[in-house]
């Protein structure tokens, strides 16, 4: 149930990502939570407001490498 869940919620996000893979993304949010914890930013709404701002950018335009 898990891994279905995780399929549906960012299957359409990374659909029109050709070079944009669900690794990439992962390695991308780890170095957003290595970098608020070294600025040593708590409030974590910001690095989740950071996600879903690359999410919905990424969604929106097509991102070449």
């Amino acid at each position: 149930m898990i891994m279905g869940e995780y399929k549906s919620q960012y299957d359409d996000i990374l659909a029109s990502q050709p070079y944009i893979s669900r690794e990439l993304r992962a390695s991308l949010i780890d170095w957003l939570f290595e970098v608020s914890y070294k600025m040593r930013i708590e409030d974590r709404s910001v690095l989740f407001q950071a996600i879903s701002l690359m999410d919905r950018y990424t969604e929106s335009m097509t991102v070449p490498m």
